[in-house]
């Protein structure tokens, strides 16, 4: 299998869980309700990290909340994401024109000479 893939089939198992209020859901004048999310994934190496060869898998957990607004983010946390992902804040629709992993990545990755 070429270095992207671990093989031809996807594995893939993903458990997402958003919490919130259900007063702030039957309020008609919040425009955004506030919200808890959790994350457990167990999934094939990502094709990025060349790793199809080695046996293994990844497991992500991870938990957060949804910002209220941009304006709560810290100083300095903002600078740095401001920094290293541009696109991210600011744009209503941050993931456009960024390519899939599974599909567009290996067909546009260009291998290192040795």
């Amino acid at each position: 299998w070429p270095l992207e893939f671990a093989g031809r089939d996807l594995q893939y198992s993903e458990k997402t869980t958003n919490s919130g209020f259900v007063h702030e859901l039957g309020d008609p004048g919040l425009a955004s309700a506030s919200s808890t999310y959790s994350l457990n994934q167990v999934m094939l190496w990502w094709p990025w990290l060349l790793m199809g060869q080695q046996p293994g898998f990844l497991v992500w957990n991870t938990h957060g909340v949804k910002l209220p607004g941009l304006d709560v983010i810290e100083p300095g946390s903002r600078r740095l994401i401001e920094r290293v992902h541009p696109a991210v804040l600011g744009k209503e629709s941050p993931w456009t024109g960024y390519v899939s992993l599974w599909t567009e990545y290996p067909k546009l990755r260009v291998p290192a000479k040795p």
